[in-house]
């Protein structure tokens, strides 16, 4: 496809979720964009560091969240003595080394629509701060993947408007094809959650 094409849609569809941010009154705020930052042709990695800020505190409040972070303390409770300060377990570049310590986490729409359309799969890790406390992080690479693709989102719209599939489901389909045509581009979200005091295991 073109550039002039590409950046054409990319015009087009700036405008309609400007539309739909009025009409959705902002609450699907970081859905919208973190789609839109992804209509560039190198997007940068975004990374908010303040665990006070909007999104943390949204994160931290999900269910979903709430039960992959047992998780975390449980091991960081377990490992915290042996680990350096700035050491971070659950999140390796190299598929090789993956540290056996993962921390998926996944957001459910009837949760969270927002986190759900902006985020969904992601891993969670953790970083030692001091003898007994540490951060939590997510980390995601925004993209559209569905690997039970079949039919291209236009194809899909009479399932749409019979109740076959929500909005939502759509919308992944939509983005994944907006993504093979190089409109919509990855790229790296990390994201401080919060900071813990762990009980150190002796």
């Amino acid at each position: 496809m073109k550039k002039t094409e590409i950046n054409a849609i990319r015009t087009e569809l700036k405008v309609g979720l400007e539309a739909l941010r009025r009409v959705t009154d902002n609450n699907l705020k970081y859905a919208i964009n973190f789609f839109e930052h992804a209509l560039q042709d190198k997007p940068s990695k975004i990374t908010i560091s303040n665990e006070k800020s909007e999104l943390s505190q949204k994160i931290k409040k999900n269910v979903d969240y709430k039960t992959a972070r047992k998780h975390i303390i449980s091991v960081a409770e377990e490992l915290l003595p042996t680990m350096k300060v700035g050491e971070i377990i659950g999140l390796s570049k190299n598929e090789k080394n993956r540290n056996k310590y993962e921390f998926p986490v996944t957001f459910r729409k009837n949760h969270d629509l927002d986190l759900y359309l902006a985020i969904n799969n992601a891993n969670l890790y953790f970083k030692k701060e001091s003898e007994n406390t540490i951060s939590i992080w997510l980390h995601d690479t925004y993209n559209f993947d569905n690997h039970i693709k079949k039919q291209s989102s236009i194809e899909q719209i009479p399932d749409l408007i019979k109740g076959k599939m929500s909005f939502g489901e759509w919308l992944n389909e939509f983005g994944e094809d907006l993504q093979n045509i190089g409109v919509v581009k990855s790229y790296e979200i990390f994201i401080k959650i919060e900071t813990v005091k762990v009980n150190v295991l002796l």
